[in-house]
């Protein structure tokens, strides 16, 4: 009886896309049809997300970001999510009152704010400094003159910057984009 060795490399999980991002938050009850490419769209205007070739990936501001809240959070617990967005359904339709749920929204904000605040002297954000500073600057910003740098993560290169630059869908901001 003999056996054999099968030599196979793993491969990293396929990142998500706009799409399997939707049907995620539709499984998980978060947003409405009519909400979700908006709610996707917010994050990448502001710089949290982008999309290349139809792939989602977190910008060096979006990994900062869920660092900074940390995964234990209420902030990123689906069920909490899911339970405000019934709660504002219910204020939507006269059910209920809407003064509480914002007193309450205060009240924990007022709360992360003290939390982060705390931990914000424990926060190791060099290696997303590292990150900004490494990046390769590729040429200037044809709308603000501002350098437009290739962005590295995990020493892989997530994106072609020449490629993104002759594609005339994208604007400057889906690039990290420092303003000189």
């Amino acid at each position: 009886m003999g056996s054999a060795v099968d030599e196979k490399e793993t491969k990293p999980p396929q990142r998500y896309t706009q799409g399997s991002i939707r049907w995620l938050m539709e499984k998980h009850c978060l947003g409405t049809e009519a909400t979700r490419s908006s709610i996707i769209e917010t994050l990448e205007d502001r710089g949290y997300i982008m999309t290349h070739k139809n792939q989602v990936i977190a910008t060096t501001k979006g990994e900062l970001l869920v660092y900074a809240i940390g995964q234990d959070s209420v902030l990123t617990d689906v069920q909490t999510t899911q339970k405000w967005e019934e709660y504002l359904t219910k204020v939507g339709s006269g059910e209920r009152q809407a003064t509480p749920f914002i007193e309450q929204t205060k009240k924990l904000t007022r709360q992360l704010v003290t939390i982060a605040t705390a931990d914000s002297s424990n926060w190791d954000i060099k290696r997303f400094e590292k990150a900004q500073e490494e990046a390769e600057a590729v040429g200037n910003c044809p709308l603000y003159g501002g350098t437009l740098k290739d962005i590295k993560a995990n020493h892989q290169h997530l994106l072609d910057v020449a490629a993104l630059m002759r594609d005339v869908n994208l604007r400057c901001h889906d690039m990290l984009l420092v303003r000189s």
